[in-house]
């Protein structure tokens, strides 16, 4: 696969909301562009939707140069440090700004989510382990939650209480096993 085909990689097996439900949960960085207006020979119709992320494009706001627009400006929006959540109104007239024969007009809103902006390191899956898991799931942080026991994890179901962001990782009860955890924790940034 190349580098282009990987940047716009895209999943004709999801709707965009099972996809906006999994990037929230995950505390993925993500763009939800809806048509909200729309005037004359159009692609799609007001209330079509599609989902972006930084790899992949979800569900169609009708394809062509109009399509690669939007995907172009989210993905300028998600690029930004730090991604800034927020929503954007883009006007698109086809014929003149994306070159369609269709030449009707689409106002399109972009509505940036940021994702997990915290990271969070655990160490033990113990009773206190646990209960701090438990305090923080609903937080949107990602958590990498080691242990040397991978019993010592609460079983995962189907309707589970903690979010996919939770990772339970189970790490070797070794110096080296503790050194890979500890590498693999993300640099933090200092804002003063």
């Amino acid at each position: 696969m190349s580098t282009d085909q990987a940047h716009d990689a895209r999943d004709h097996h999801e709707s965009w909301h099972a996809a906006l439900h999994r990037l929230q949960e995950c505390g993925v960085s993500h763009v939800l562009a809806s048509v909200v207006g729309a005037a004359g020979s159009t692609p799609r119709e007001p209330g079509a939707k599609l989902v972006v992320t930084s790899t992949a494009v979800i569900d169609t706001l009708g394809g062509g140069h109009f399509e690669q627009q939007v995907i172009e400006t989210a993905r300028r929006h998600l690029a930004a440090t730090p991604v800034a959540t927020g929503t954007h109104l883009e006007a698109f007239p086809l014929g003149g700004r994306s070159g369609q024969c269709c030449g009707g007009f689409v106002h399109v809103l972009i509505e940036v989510f940021a994702g997990a902006e915290s990271h969070l390191t655990l160490f033990g899956a113990g009773h206190v382990g646990q209960a701090l898991v438990e305090l923080l799931a609903p937080l949107p942080w990602r958590i990498d939650w080691y242990d040397s026991r991978a019993e010592a994890f609460p079983p995962r179901h189907p309707h589970d209480r903690y979010p996919d962001r939770v990772r339970p990782l189970t790490l070797a009860a070794d110096a080296e096993g503790v050194a890979r955890a500890v590498a693999a924790i993300p640099r933090m940034l200092t804002c003063w």
